[in-house]
């Protein structure tokens, strides 16, 4: 899922933010723990409910597969919206510095 484009422009944003802020060795290392702790939180969430849950958990995972699969067009605009919202805020900030 790593060649996605909407995974490559998250990152990508993500990556821009944690090195504007300046962050050197200790701040950079936890900066970067904290996003892939993030990122992969949901695979993690996911896998933590299938092992405690059994078979109630794996149809209750099949329904929000099936939810997300069915409305991945609406919430990959969305964050790409917010995403270009975010963008688009940073950059306006900048101007009135």
């Amino acid at each position: 899922s790593g060649a996605n484009p909407k995974n490559l422009v998250l990152t990508a944003s993500a990556a821009t933010s944690i090195v504007e802020t300046g962050a050197h060795n200790g701040d950079l290392t936890v900066a970067v723990a904290v996003f892939v702790l993030v990122g992969s939180c949901t695979v993690v969430g996911a896998v933590i409910i299938h092992m405690l849950g059994g078979h109630r958990a794996a149809s209750f995972l099949d329904r929000v597969r099936q939810f997300m699969i069915t409305n991945s067009a609406v919430i990959t605009a969305i964050v790409l919206l917010l995403l270009g919202a975010s963008i688009l805020g940073d950059g306006l900030t900048g101007l009135g510095r």
